[in-house]
């Protein structure tokens, strides 16, 4: 998540001038049939649970420690391990089942990807953290949903516009186009990576000018049709005509954007 970050604070304090919630402390599980409460956060640290009767090992990888925790079964089998050094952050973790990763079933905080195997942990930093919400003006997501003619289907994007953002505006927005990682898609950035947040922090201590941002999905084919034979050349030339013929027509139609190149830019991970 550190590298997801970075990336984006590089973005946003070059020239040109973000969901998951946090989980709240909640009461451990002590049903063997009722619901599992995972991750349940106190004061003293995190405790992960599974319930799975008939698993004979579950690990905890977590992405603030480079090795993996084993979690210890009951008689009702549910697994258990409490972790006190998480410090504050976004955090990547998921749950080893006799060697299967897999999210955490107790856990509605789940990182947007082409194949989902990691949940979300949001710990929040005193004082808040960029990426932490706080007090301050905030922005607007949108999602939208259209038809692409350059690959046939539907398909989805994001685009973020700052506090006070007006179509009236006499002067158009800066226009970024923030792009994912290779295994992640057009959600990521905001449920992950706090984008929104990071970008209304930005702007209200005046790091950043006001800008619309949007997040296009970047795998413009399925892994089906990847395994098929498309090249990586034949994914970015389909990549480059989607943003160029339909995304950034969608949003220069809808959205009182820049259409000049000094405030234009694209950023984002490989």
């Amino acid at each position: 998540m550190s590298s997801l970050r970075s990336a984006l604070f590089l973005a946003l304090l070059c020239p040109l001038l973000p969901a998951a919630h946090s989980q709240a402390p909640t009461t451990p599980a002590r049903s063997s049939t009722g619901p599992v409460v995972s991750p349940d956060i106190g004061p003293d640290g995190v405790t992960f649970r599974l319930r799975a009767p008939e698993a004979r090992q579950v690990s905890l990888r977590g992405q603030w420690d480079e090795k993996p925790v084993a979690l210890s079964r009951d008689a009702d089998g549910l697994w258990t391990v409490s972790v006190r050094s998480v410090p504050a952050g976004v955090w990547e973790y998921s749950l080893v089942v006799d060697g299967l990763e897999m999210i955490d079933p107790g856990n509605t905080a789940i990182k947007p990807m082409r194949a989902p195997r990691t949940s979300i942990l949001h710990l929040p930093a005193n004082p808040p953290a960029p990426w932490d919400f706080q007090d301050i003006p905030h922005g607007i997501v949108h999602q939208h949903s259209y038809f692409s003619r350059v690959l046939g289907r539907a398909r989805e994007l994001v685009v973020y516009t700052p506090p006070g953002y007006t179509p009236a505006a006499q002067k158009p927005y800066p226009l970024l186009v923030l792009q994912h990682g290779s295994g992640d898609n057009h959600a990521t950035w905001v449920t992950h990576g706090k984008a929104h947040w990071i970008l209304d922090q930005l702007i209200a201590v005046k790091k950043a000018v006001p800008m619309v941002v949007v997040m296009l999905d970047g795998h413009p084919f399925t892994p089906g049709e990847m395994r098929a034979g498309p090249s990586r050349e034949e994914e970015l030339a389909a990549f480059r005509r989607e943003l160029f013929e339909v995304a950034l027509p969608l949003v220069e139609a809808q959205y009182v954007v820049s259409r000049d190149a000094a405030h234009r830019a694209l950023a984002g991970l490989a």
